[in-house]
């Protein structure tokens, strides 16, 4: 597992987006030993020009050891993430899998990589994030802790952990309807997920990170998180299909020279939490001590069922 993995890269339109993400992937260390692969998705009726734009756009890019481009000849985002990940999972056994909007650290694929291998014989271990909220995590860890809810913008993982099987499940909801305690076991760190599960078993929804996190709480499954974010998210401006329009999950890089992953350290609840609150807009930016004990309350008055 020590040759490095391949870089998947999925595109729409936002050429500018797109290419302050390939700027800041050039710029990594291992970017010119790394082989880049960039999913395209065709255009909706009155894209054609945005989209035709991006697609010479990438005839133009260098600084990577091989350039792949897929140019799709149907519109479907889903379809262009998951099946550019299935090809690369299918075809190398793991992957690291960004957006277009996704502006990395120098030294991101490197903490990708080397946590790819570190963590390979760690079943437990689902798949590595390479972004995390702008919060200053109390851990003994410098570089990265383990977390229970997952983070999938950017991901890299194996093929053996069966994402590709997940995202592709559509019983998930009522799965979770027949499991009370995996139900309250949710409600302690992702309480959102439950309705997101109902709106994909509705048909209203379709989101992979949602069935990867129900996954996850299921068998008690983690991602491997950096304390200090490696990815900066540029597509909170309004352009994104998601993501709204906010500067709640900007991150500032920090300088990091070098990093280590430690074996055989425990799962703390304690940061977990601290994104839940930090994921609850309208307390977010309160105090921390404020924050907590909004938490504690909110779990009393959970217990005691009173709204």
């Amino acid at each position: 597992m020590n040759n490095l993995a391949p870089i998947g890269l999925s595109t729409y339109k936002r050429i500018n987006h797109l290419k302050k993400t390939v700027e800041a992937l050039k710029n990594n260390k291992l970017a010119k030993e790394s082989d880049l692969y960039i999913f395209s998705d065709a255009p909706k009726k009155g894209d054609e020009k945005e989209v035709a734009e991006v697609r010479e756009y990438l005839k133009s890019i260098n600084g990577f050891k091989k350039m792949h481009i897929f140019e799709r000849e149907e519109n479907n985002r889903v379809y262009n993430n998951r099946e550019g990940a299935r090809y690369l999972l299918d075809k190398y056994g793991k992957i690291i899998f960004l957006e277009e909007d996704q502006v990395s650290h120098p030294m991101f694929l490197k903490y990708m990589n080397d946590a790819l291998n570190f963590f390979y014989n760690d079943k437990k271990i689902f798949a590595i994030c390479g972004y995390c909220v702008p919060v200053k995590f109390k851990t003994k860890h410098e570089n990265n802790f383990f977390l229970s809810v997952y983070f999938g913008l950017p991901y890299a993982t194996w093929s053996d952990r069966g994402r590709t099987k997940v995202v592709e499940r559509k019983d998930q909801y009522i799965e979770l309807k027949k499991n009370k305690n995996l139900k309250k076991k949710i409600k302690k760190t992702h309480p959102q997920l439950i309705n997101a599960l109902k709106l994909m078993h509705e048909g209203k929804l379709d989101a992979g990170d949602y069935k990867i996190n129900f996954h996850m709480k299921k068998f008690d499954l983690y991602c491997i998180t950096p304390v200090r974010s490696m990815i900066n998210n540029i597509g909170y401006d309004g352009s994104g299909v998601h993501c709204g329009k906010t500067d709640r999950w900007n991150v500032n890089f920090d300088n990091v020279e070098k990093i280590n992953f430690i074996s055989g350290y425990k799962y703390d609840k304690r940061m977990d939490k601290e994104i839940y609150m930090y994921k609850r807009m309208w307390i977010s930016k309160l105090p921390l001590l404020c924050r907590k004990t909004m938490f504690i309350i909110s779990i009393i008055l959970k217990k005691l069922k009173i709204k």
